[in-house]
C-alpha cells in the first residue's frame, strides 16, 4: 500500500513523465511482459541458454531459429495461427513492442492465446 501510494504521488508530480509511451498504461504484469521481450532479459531460450546455460539450446521448439523476441512475434511456425488471429501479416515487430496502447494489448492477448510467460 506504501509502494502505490508513492507510486501515485510520484506520478503527480511527473505528470509529463512517458506520455507518449502507452506501456505505463497496462498493469503492472503487462508491463513486466513487455519490458522482458523488449530488452531481451526473458525467460526465452536464448536468453536463458545464453546466460544461465539452462536448456539444451538457444533454439525454439519448432527448430528452425533461436528463441527470440522476434522469432515468437514474428517467425515462429508453432504461433502462426494465433499470430494471423490478431495481426495483419504486415505488422512490425516495433509497432508490436512499443505501438498505441491497442498494439500494446494485442501482444499481451497473443502471449495469453499462446502460453508464452517471457
Amino acid at each position: 500500500m506504501i509502494r502505490m501510494a508513492a507510486g501515485e504521488r510520484w506520478k503527480k508530480s511527473h505528470e509529463d513523465f512517458n506520455k507518449k509511451d502507452d506501456f505505463y498504461k497496462l498493469g503492472r504484469k503487462e508491463q513486466t511482459s513487455l519490458f522482458r521481450l523488449r530488452t531481451g532479459h526473458n525467460k526465452l531460450a536464448k536468453h536463458m541458454f545464453k546466460t544461465f546455460r539452462i536448456g539444451e539450446s538457444e533454439m525454439c521448439k519448432c527448430g528452425h531459429s533461436a528463441e527470440t523476441t522476434e522469432n515468437i512475434l514474428q517467425e515462429c511456425l508453432l504461433y502462426k495461427e494465433v499470430r494471423e488471429k490478431i495481426w495483419e501479416p504486415t505488422a512490425e515487430l516495433s509497432t508490436k513492442l512499443f505501438g498505441p496502447l491497442i498494439e500494446l494489448e494485442k501482444t499481451i492477448n497473443f502471449l495469453e492465446l499462446a502460453g508464452i510467460h517471457p
